[in-house]
């Protein structure tokens, strides 16, 4: 019979609600617990801080027990996680990586190209993040039962961005053109990052996790291809070998989450297909209906992160213009909170906006077919052409009259980057009249720069343009480029008929 942790002497658990949710047993409610439980919105947390690097309380089971409570102490949550770092995994693996405050984590030497690969090690886990173990033992105890503790590790790509990015970015242009520039190397990496995230969640149930939850924190910068290729297959590897090796060592299995922030619902899918996992989180941006129908037949639970989607599901908040309305907050708490409150109905203004953009594109782009529609020839009156022609028309103005504009914030090195693209394809349509063939084999090969598993040849110019260029961008590009190819290959279908 598999070993619990009894040999850890461990209370008894209470509050199971969440183990009992993730098995599909009936709940009276839905359980609760906030992704950064121990964060700067807690003064106790704020005055540990005060006193102690952010690492060294990673570094510090008492410490780092005593932070992963703090939230407990004051809220009815069900479950805990324990206070610690994804980077602690790049710091065993002989990386340095500062937390710099008000920039985040840096790492100052980053791998640059492969042959950086060389300086990194191979830790003895059960050693090198032992601190991580004992913070967790420690906490269990000091839980007394009251809710289950969660273990977690970065994914391999994300973990991969920031090793090879030097921290956070708004692009992570630098691991992204490792994938395309480096595909062979990239996957070393990733394997090599596999190996200690296997080792380092074993290890922290054999301390006393309960649950283990794998963040894919840069999900967000794969698309589907990208996706299946570098993050969804070391998913699956590291729960089988989690899996195993905990058989292996006759210990219970415990519940694993995937949180691929910002995947697509494709990518979801794909991951959901697996069942590798118990839970699948999703953030704020996905809509949990829409998750739950086209997931759910593989799940037997889906995890929300209610972090932001919480208060988006609010009404706006009511700002209220005394100054001594509350006298417990500080003035700039109080309004930094409201803007808090307001910068998530912007980003739903924006997302819906973008929404409305592409659905217009998608309109216009229809009428289109269907003024070019072969049905057309078949009319044999001459009016019911005009007829239909000029109902189509006038949907399309009407369509027009609707100006939807999101802007994409750009730097100077994006702005150019998208300058060059757009010419490049400015110059595609310029010479589209003179040289169809020509034009649609370098429009291909603009389209197979866009993609990391390309058929065909691939404009390296092209290439180095787009990856510089923000990933709204690229995006708007791939499609640009789908409807030219489009375009063209109508063009030849009429030309033959």
């Amino acid at each position: 019979m598999p070993l619990s942790m009894t040999e850890h002497n461990f209370p008894p658990l209470q509050n199971d609600l969440i183990l009992k949710t993730i098995r599909g047993e009936p709940v009276d409610r839905v359980p609760v617990w906030i992704m950064r439980q121990a964060g700067r919105y807690l003064p106790e947390f704020q005055e540990v801080r005060a006193k102690h690097d952010f690492f060294d309380v990673c570094q510090n089971p008492s410490l780092a027990c005593e932070v992963t409570l703090q939230p407990i102490k004051r809220f009815d949550l069900d479950a805990s996680i324990i206070f610690s770092d994804i980077l602690t995994i790049p710091q065993a693996m002989g990386m340095t990586v500062d937390m710099v405050p008000k920039v985040g984590p840096v790492l100052p030497h980053p791998l640059n190209d492969p042959s950086d690969l060389s300086r990194l090690v191979k830790p003895a886990v059960e050693k090198d993040l032992k601190y991580v173990g004992d913070a967790i033992t420690l906490t269990r105890h000091k839980l007394e039962g009251k809710v289950p503790l969660i273990g977690f590790t970065g994914a391999p790509w994300t973990l991969m961005g920031y090793m090879v990015q030097g921290g956070g970015s708004s692009t992570m242009a630098k691991p992204r053109t490792w994938l395309y520039k480096y595909p062979n190397d990239s996957q070393h990496l990733l394997e090599l990052i596999t190996d200690v995230v296997v080792d380092y969640l074993v290890m922290q149930v054999k301390a006393g996790a309960q649950l283990l939850q794998v963040f894919e924190s840069n999900g967000d910068y794969l698309n589907d291809e990208l996706f299946v290729k570098y993050s969804l297959p070391y998913f699956i590897r590291i729960s089988n070998e989690v899996r195993t090796k905990l058989k292996e060592q006759n210990i219970m299995e415990v519940p694993m989450i995937a949180f691929p922030k910002g995947a697509t619902m494709s990518s979801l899918k794909m991951l959901a297909k697996t069942q590798c996992y118990d839970v699948i989180g999703l953030d704020w941006t996905v809509d949990p209906a829409e998750a739950r129908n086209s997931l759910g037949i593989y799940l037997i639970f889906l995890e929300i992160s209610f972090e932001n989607s919480v208060r988006m599901e609010s009404p706006l908040p009511h700002i209220m213009e005394s100054a001594d309305c509350d006298s417990t907050v500080k003035p700039k708490d109080r309004l930094v909170n409201l803007l808090d409150q307001i910068e998530v109905h912007v980003e739903q203004l924006r997302r819906d906006a973008w929404r409305l953009e592409e659905e217009k594109d998608t309109l216009l782009t229809t009428l289109d077919t269907i003024r070019n529609n072969e049905l057309l020839g078949t009319l044999e009156e001459p009016a019911d052409k005009d007829d239909v022609l000029r109902y189509a028309e006038r949907l399309s103005m009407r369509c027009l009259t609707v100006d939807v504009l999101v802007k994409i914030q750009r730097d100077t090195v994006q702005q150019e980057a998208l300058h060059q693209v757009n010419g490049l394809i400015d110059g595609l349509v310029i010479g589209l009249r003179q040289d169809p063939s020509g034009t649609r084999q370098k429009c291909a090969a603009f389209m197979n720069a866009c993609s990391s598993q390309a058929m065909g040849h691939s404009d390296k110019n092209f290439e180095t343009a787009i990856l510089g260029c923000t990933i709204d961008d690229q995006k708007r590009v791939k499609k640009r480029l789908q409807g030219l190819l489009d375009y063209i290959d109508k063009m030849h279908t009429i030309e033959f008929q």
